[in-house]
């Protein structure tokens, strides 16, 4: 099987600045309310955490169409996983386009395919973010950890 990168994309009522700033500025918001350091600029570096499990990312480009990060330390602290660090090395790219009556977000997940062992869990957490960030934009209240 060819690996198959985690990828999905949704719409928002919100223009695509609105996007930048959730992605960059607002991630307590939808993601954690866990989150240390900075991540509005190219450079930047932030951990999210949940519980055990944390993230750290290095901002490799945060402008109005690409938010893309690139994951330098991780601990996925999940029931059944032997392999606890594979989101190293992984990034995340979100794709910001604006389209009629809001903006397309899509976000793709390199690294995030059915071959790593937390991909179920982490596909959850992927769909359950997004689904947040979603309701921020479009109701002003996100769900995070």
């Amino acid at each position: 099987m060819a690996n198959q990168d985690f990828t999905t994309t949704v719409n928002v009522n919100k223009p695509a600045d609105a996007v930048l700033s959730a992605l960059t500025l607002g991630i307590t918001q939808w993601w954690s309310h866990d989150f240390t350091g900075s991540a509005d600029k190219a450079g930047d570096t932030f951990t999210v955490r949940f519980d055990k499990t944390f993230m750290t990312f290095t901002v490799e480009r945060a402008n109005e169409n690409k938010v893309k990060w690139q994951c330098t330390d991780a601990n996925t602290d999940a029931p059944g996983l032997d392999v606890k660090d594979e989101w190293i090395g992984t990034s995340i790219l979100w794709q910001i386009e604006p389209v009629a009556n809001g903006t397309q977000i899509t976000l793709t997940h390199y690294g995030l395919s059915p071959e790593v062992q937390c991909y179920e869990i982490c596909r959850a957490g992927r769909h359950q973010f997004t689904a947040s960030l979603v309701s921020l934009l479009n109701t002003g209240k996100g769900m995070p950890f």
